[in-house]
């Protein structure tokens, strides 16, 4: 892959670098902290999509979930690609407009306009 699929990925950001494990900005948010029984499964991902370079489709398939709720940051950019990705494999996806958010509003608007066209 070409320095153009990772645009930013890595950089210094506000809070951290972009995307990086451990840095501040990549962290769950204490409120959905993941069970400490070890019976959720937790998703680092390196790029826009939950699926790009990661098990999730593996993980799916063999639990046999066929429909995704989606929800997170930022509408237009990763969470717009992890749901033409889910689509792409058959996945039907849910998203949650109140659980979704961008830096912009009128991206939030667009992006959430292009997901359910």
């Amino acid at each position: 892959l070409n320095d153009e699929h990772y645009n930013g990925i890595g950089k210094e950001g506000l809070h951290g670098r972009l995307m990086v494990r451990s840095e501040w900005g990549n962290d769950i948010v204490p409120e959905l902290m993941p069970a400490t029984d070890g019976s959720e499964c937790v998703i680092a991902k390196p790029g826009k999509s939950a699926f790009f370079q990661t098990d999730l489709e593996f993980i799916l398939r063999n639990t046999n979930i066929d429909t995704l709720i989606v929800c997170g940051v930022t509408t237009e950019i990763c969470v717009h690609s992890t749901v033409r990705d889910a689509t792409d494999r058959g996945f039907k996806c849910i998203v949650l407009d109140d659980c979704t958010a961008s830096y912009f509003d009128e991206f939030h608007s667009v992006g959430l306009h292009m997901i359910s066209s």
